[in-house]
This record gives structure tokens, C-alpha cells and sequence, in this order.
């Protein structure tokens, strides 16, 4: 799995010459979990991007395993790192087409999913769930609340077993208090055995990762 990663000086918009990382090193070890906090415009999104090969450093390396990520295939990268975004936008389509989209796992059914929100005490979401897994949830998952799209997205990651690293991006923002302590528990699921890199300034979140980067 990939362990490690060098990420340098890239460049900010066309409007500023000023390179967003300047002499920035990063070593994560495998089953690492770490926060990255920072203010805006400190590059904590362009980091992502470039651990998940979406933009490229303008000098430096950043490797995995000791391989450049630019000799290694975009398929590759992309079944290795699981990205979960801030705000999740879902598929118009079945609750469950959502949460297996992408898996490889033809043997994952839908038992397994209520298997795993029960034993995380996650009634509210089950009984949810049950009543809605095979039914459209809308234009962008419009029919279903913020933490329930959240829920989703980290449901995808927790059985997706190809992605050994995770990044999740300010996945309890804006959540209210039910929600985010219904997504922190399911995080806590999702980041065993992994390396986790999770951007954030929820306490919470924090505390369940072993170290914290700061950018800017």
C-alpha cells in the first residue's frame, strides 16, 4: 500500500508567481492518520489533488512506495486513494446504486450495509436507509439530508477494500450536532487499517488522527 509522499512547490492561480509549498516535506507511513489544518488559501485542497494525481507538482516528487506518482497509471492512483469530498454530490438514482457505485465487490449486498450501521449504533440512519435503499434520492441526492450524504460517500469508502489511503475533506462541516456525531462514528470505521488524511478543523476529528499538519 502506498506509504509515502513528498509533496513540493506547486504554484498558486495564474493571479500570484508565489509558490503555494515552499521546501514542504511529508513522509505518511502506512495505517498513518493525520489532520491537515490550515486557512484559506493554504493549499490544503491542492495537497489532495495532488496525492490523488489531479494536479501536478511544477517541481519535486511525490511518491508512493517509492514510485513517482508520475510513473504510475491515473487508474492505479485512483483505486489506491479514496477521496471524499466536502460536499458530496450523489447520483439521481437508487440509495444503493449510490453506495456501491464504483466498487468492484459484486458480493457486497445490502444486508452487509444495515449489518454495519447497526453495529455502529446508527439507528436513525438504518431505519432511513432501509426505507429509501432502493428508491432515486433525487437530483444530487436531494431527498436526502447533508449527513445522509456524507453517510453515503464514507458507506463507499469503508467497502471499497482496494483503497488503502483515504482523504476526506472537511467531512463534518456544516453537519448539525446529530449528524456529525452519526458521521464521526462512521469515520472511526472507515480509517482501520488505512492511511488517513483527513482535512479539517473539527476537534473531534482530530483527536482520532495521530498527528497534525499545519499549512500557511
Amino acid at each position: 500500500s502506498p506509504s509515502t509522499s513528498s509533496p513540493s512547490p506547486t504554484k498558486r492561480p495564474p493571479s500570484s508567481s508565489k509558490p503555494l509549498f515552499h521546501n514542504f516535506s511529508l513522509h505518511l507511513p502506512a495505517g498513518k492518520h493525520v489532520a491537515i489544518m490550515g486557512g484559506i488559501g493554504s493549499g490544503k485542497t491542492t495537497l489532495a489533488h495532488l496525492l490523488m494525481k489531479l494536479r501536478c507538482p511544477t517541481s519535486g516528487t511525490i511518491t508512493f512506495n517509492g514510485t513517482p506518482i508520475d510513473q504510475l497509471p491515473t487508474a492505479v492512483v485512483r483505486q489506491t486513494v479514496h477521496y471524499v469530498p466536502q460536499h458530496p454530490r450523489l447520483f439521481n438514482r437508487t440509495l444503493w446504486e449510490n453506495i456501491v457505485y464504483g466498487n468492484p465487490d459484486t458480493t457486497l449486498t445490502d444486508t452487509r450495509v444495515y449489518t454495519l450501521l447497526e453495529s455502529l449504533q446508527l439507528h436513525d440512519v438504518l431505519r432511513v436507509f432501509r426505507q429509501k435503499m432502493h428508491q432515486p434520492v433525487g437530483k444530487q441526492g436531494s431527498l436526502l439530508s447533508g449527513g445522509q450524504r456524507q453517510i453515503v460517500v464514507l458507506l463507499r469508502a469503508v467497502f471499497n477494500t482496494h483503497a488503502k489511503v483515504l482523504i476526506l475533506d472537511e467531512p463534518t462541516s456544516a453537519l448539525d450536532e446529530t449528524s456529525r456525531d452519526q458521521v464521526l462514528k462512521l469515520v472511526g470505521e472507515v480509517a482501520k487499517g488505512r492511511t488517513l488524511v483527513v482535512i479539517t478543523h473539527d476537534s473531534g476529528l482530530v483527536g482520532m488522527t495521530e498527528g497534525v499538519i499545519r499549512l500557511g
